[in-house]
């Protein structure tokens, strides 16, 4: 087994640890990227007709609901 402090062990090892922040870093600016966030299909649903999809806040949590057209407020589910 080679030593720890040996050149042929350190240079693999210093290229694993690049290797695994340019994933880390890539990996976390993926996930903040929105256009890869799935979007509500009911709110794009009620946008696409013109309407307005709203989150609110009610004595059971939130919930989405679409304001608009003749019905007036109407639940997003």
């Amino acid at each position: 087994m080679k030593a720890m402090f040996d050149p042929a062990v350190r240079v693999p090892c210093a290229v694993c640890s690049a290797a695994l922040f340019i994933f880390l870093v890539g990996a976390s600016a993926l996930a903040e990227s929105p256009s890869l966030s799935m979007s509500d299909p009911t709110a794009v649903y009620c946008e696409n007709l013109g309407y307005t999809y709203e989150i609110v806040d009610g004595d059971d949590g939130q919930r989405g609901v679409c304001l608009g057209g003749e019905e007036g407020a109407r639940d997003g589910h």
